[in-house]
């Protein structure tokens, strides 16, 4: 599994940062990975992607997503 972090204040605009990540997520998807994507702190603007294998043969982690009720 791989993490990459975007962070907004390393940008110079904010739209330059969403077409950076556009373009990974679509890379990633082409090329065979399941990711999980998602904000931890908005107000800083710092987002985060973790990226592994779909295939369950070739994959250290699987992505699931539990109830917690």
């Amino acid at each position: 599994m791989s993490e990459i972090t975007f962070d907004k204040t390393e940008y110079e605009s904010e739209k330059e940062m969403w077409e950076d990540i556009s373009s990974l997520i679509k890379i990633l998807t082409r090329a065979g990975y399941v990711i999980k994507f998602w904000c931890d702190e908005k107000a800083f603007g710092i987002y985060y992607l973790e990226s592994d294998y779909a295939d369950p043969v070739l994959a250290k982690k699987k992505l699931v997503w539990e109830d917690n009720e």
